[in-house]
């Protein structure tokens, strides 16, 4: 999860819940919304994968994927709704060059 220190200066908390919950419980988003400079990317995305399940994320670029796992990764503070993920969830981000 992101420290309240890494939101821009001035900006109000985001209406978001994040939890951590043992490493066999599943991944559920709830209503997650993420929008980057006024334009929606994500929104309103509900996702429930079981603990112990692979999940594939396909789509056409700039649809919201990366962003969508950051939330879930909990190194994006999205706009608005619910992330539970286990504790032990591994992230790895794309390279950005």
């Amino acid at each position: 999860m992101l420290a309240p220190e890494a939101r821009p200066p001035g900006a109000q908390p985001a209406p978001f819940v994040a939890s951590l919950v043992p490493s066999h419980s599943p991944i559920v988003v709830r209503d997650l919304s993420v929008s980057f400079d006024g334009r929606p990317v994500v929104d309103g995305v509900d996702l429930t994968v079981p603990a112990g399940h692979r999940v594939g994320l396909v789509g056409e670029n700039g649809s919201g994927k990366s962003t969508l796992l950051a939330c879930v990764a909990g190194t994006l503070l999205p706009d608005a709704g619910t992330v539970e993920a286990p504790g032990d969830l591994g992230y790895l981000p794309q390279d950005g060059g």
